[in-house]
């Protein structure tokens, strides 16, 4: 076996783990990998978000309506699924709420808040920051999608700065009806343990485009077309990152899985390099052989 090979080998082998341990546990890798620690710029934004016009038009489906997850990977299909047919949980619903929003020009961050020991398990809770049109008067805030709500502490509307640390009692003001209880989210003890985590509305709308210009719909199954999706997201780097305040105290958490994790990325990201490398380095070995162009040292010990 030549040199050329034995690196092929160890890079297919490499690439190989990589993806097992990717998909031993999926959601770890794909949100383990987009966290940053690098703070987002100031949020800015024009327009007040008519948002209670927009949640009372999403159907509530109870329980079973959000169980049934919603996997579609172009953000078209999940605006359909999520907003308008009112399927999915609390990420789906945001993510494509996000989607209209991007459409309709406003400017938002979703966030995520993320219990510091289950967020792996994917047991955190997702919403919406943006500027709102409240009957206060416009406010930059939170709002609940899910919940069909706008989370207040003594009628201030929440904003993420509110939910490090001691948080006081919060109220859901409802938008609509809602047939859930999603109060718990909002429990004092467990929001004593939550990180938060941002997305900007730019980085939300670079991955759409990103997704939308490569969209292949070949008739997958929704979950394994998202994973692929997200996949190749991830690998080149423009799946959004999400920004965390205090990442030291998820990593000091999970220092096994975050180490896993960022090690199937860059198992990812470099051994298809190599072996297109070597691929290329058998390409030019035969051409030359083809061509009567061996290196003289082919024809080492060869009498005439």
């Amino acid at each position: 076996m030549t040199r050329t090979q034995r690196i092929a080998v160890v890079a297919a082998l490499v690439l190989a783990a990589s993806f097992a341990l990717a998909a031993r546990l999926p959601i770890a890798f794909k949100t383990i990998t987009a966290f940053t620690d690098e703070p987002l710029p100031a949020f800015e934004a024009r327009d007040p978000i008519d948002i209670a016009s927009i949640v009372r038009a999403i159907p509530d489906r109870g329980v079973a309506g959000t169980a049934d997850t919603v996997y579609a990977a172009h953000p078209a299909q999940r605006y359909q699924r999520s907003v308008v047919e009112g399927y999915g949980n609390c990420s789906n619903l945001v993510k494509g709420l996000s989607w209209g929003l991007l459409r309709d020009h406003h400017e938002f961050e979703i966030v995520y808040m993320l219990p510091a020991e289950t967020f792996l398990e994917g047991r955190g809770h997702t919403i919406l920051r943006a500027k709102l049109a409240l009957p206060e008067g416009p406010r930059v805030g939170l709002v609940d999608v899910a919940a069909a709500a706008i989370p207040r502490v003594a009628g201030r509307v929440l904003d993420v700065a509110d939910l490090g640390g001691a948080v006081p009692a919060v109220d859901l003001d409802p938008l609509r009806p809602e047939s859930e209880d999603w109060a718990p989210f909002y429990d004092a003890a467990l929001l004593a343990d939550v990180v938060i985590g941002r997305t900007s509305s730019a980085e939300t709308a670079r991955w759409y485009r990103f997704v939308d210009a490569i969209y292949l719909d070949l008739g997958l199954p929704e979950k394994f077309d998202k994973i692929v999706y997200v996949g190749i997201g991830v690998v080149v780097g423009v799946f959004p990152a999400i920004h965390v305040g205090d990442l030291a105290a998820l990593r000091s958490r999970h220092p096994f899985e975050f180490a896993e994790m960022n090690a199937a990325l860059w198992g990812m990201r470099i051994a298809p390099v190599i072996l297109l490398g070597c691929a290329l380095s058998w390409l030019v070995a035969g051409r030359r052989r083809r061509s009567g162009k061996a290196e003289w040292r082919e024809f080492a010990g060869v009498e005439y």
